[in-house]
């Protein structure tokens, strides 16, 4: 069965998982949202792996951005649930 990812970036992700948790506990203030909007970016990337970078070093700096983005898609959907 193809899956369009090896397993490589996935480890690296992985391995930097505690980093990626603090960087959105910083920004969200909460735990459990910032472990949910984790959650919700490794599956969006794991959904679609041609986006995953080939360099290996450009993986974190490019997942960062992905969890800056899915911050923001997290925030604008609270924003309009409130209206």
């Amino acid at each position: 069965m193809e899956t369009g990812w090896t397993t490589a970036p996935v480890a690296t992700l992985v391995e930097n998982h505690r980093a990626f948790l603090k960087y959105l506990e910083r920004r969200v203030s909460d735990r459990v949202l910032a472990e949910d909007i984790l959650q919700e970016a490794f599956a969006k990337v794991l959904a679609r792996p041609e986006q995953i970078p080939s360099d290996n070093e450009a993986l974190v700096p490019w997942f960062y951005r992905t969890l800056r983005n899915a911050m923001i898609d997290q925030f604008r959907r609270r924003g309009a649930a409130d209206r």
